[in-house]
């Protein structure tokens, strides 16, 4: 995809989003190349930041109340592979945590007084109305099968999981493909990486996200 062909496409899905106080809840960052994209604030809190499989699903499990809880801030992980590679790679970026030890890692952020500034701030912004939330997660960091369909169960209105492989027992699962080898996704945070397989304007206009004939064709 040249530059000027994502250029294109970016205009038209900000031209073709008709929503614009929607909230986007991610295990990830994925979903802070949209606003951008279509001239908005984050109205997220998840932006420069992951949860591992187990606490984004905990979090999820009762949003609205687990997402008010008070953040506090701990020195490691109770992942030990997440204490390995921040050791590895010199990362100690502030680990966050809410409730019962849910953990947030906020990677792209130098001190716990700016994460929890923009934390706060951000929550603040989470629409109140469950209809407009759009709830996404990937299998970046190798959920267990089981943790797929926990997710897939889930009872929100909008969700879309990335996959690295086919998932067809996921109604709300979408292949990314690419990642044959590892089996699931890597880096799939801008639009470039996923537009083939997934219309975001779509999905936030409150549809599916599956690619119509047209749309398709414009990758081709």
């Amino acid at each position: 995809m040249t530059r000027l062909h994502e250029k294109a496409l970016k205009v038209l899905f900000r031209v073709r989003t008709r929503q614009r106080d929607f909230t986007i809840i991610s295990n990830n960052c994925w979903g802070a190349d949209l606003y951008p994209m279509l001239g908005l604030p984050y109205l997220t809190p998840f932006v420069g930041l992951f949860l591992r499989p187990d606490c984004y699903l905990r979090l999820l499990k009762d949003f609205r109340a687990t997402i008010k809880l008070p953040l506090t801030f701990k020195n490691e992980s109770h992942h030990p592979d997440v204490n390995e590679l921040r050791s590895s790679e010199n990362q100690y970026y502030p680990i966050g945590c809410i409730g019962d030890d849910i953990e947030i890692h906020f990677m792209h952020y130098t001190s716990r007084e700016e994460a929890a500034s923009k934390w706060l701030r951000r929550i603040q912004r989470i629409t109140p109305d469950d209809s407009k939330l759009f709830v996404k997660f990937c299998d970046t960091n190798v959920p267990t099968h089981d943790q797929l369909r926990q997710f897939d169960a889930l009872p929100f209105i909008h969700k879309v999981c990335f996959t690295g492989k086919p998932q067809p027992d996921l109604e709300s699962a979408v292949c990314i493909r690419g990642f044959e080898k590892t089996g699931h996704v890597e880096n799939i945070q801008f639009f470039r990486h996923y537009g083939a397989y997934f219309d975001p304007a779509d999905w936030l206009n409150g549809k599916t996200g599956k690619l119509s004939w047209w749309y398709r064709h414009l990758f081709s």
